[in-house]
């Protein structure tokens, strides 16, 4: 299934602004000192991390899952095995 040419060029244009940045960002890091970006990258790479904690802790258990209604592939309306 191919995607919509609009869908594709969004893409194509996402691509590109994210090139352009990777290259702004590289042109910055070489023209500034360590310890001006460093601690703004580590302010990034830190709220990355606990937002990824954060839904860790918010998934549930996999008991959970396995035993949801959604999960059953039977097509019965009860979710255990007889």
């Amino acid at each position: 299934m191919s995607n919509s040419p609009e869908l594709e060029q969004k893409h194509a244009d996402n691509r590109q602004e994210r090139l352009e940045f990777i290259k702004e960002w590289a042109d910055y890091v070489r023209t500034h000192p360590d310890d001006v970006w460093g601690p703004q990258v580590n302010k990034l790479v830190n709220s990355q991390l606990e937002s990824a904690r954060h839904f860790e802790d918010e998934r549930p258990d996999m008991d959970e899952l396995r035993e949801s209604p959604l999960l059953n592939r039977n097509g019965d309306d009860d979710a255990t095995d007889d």
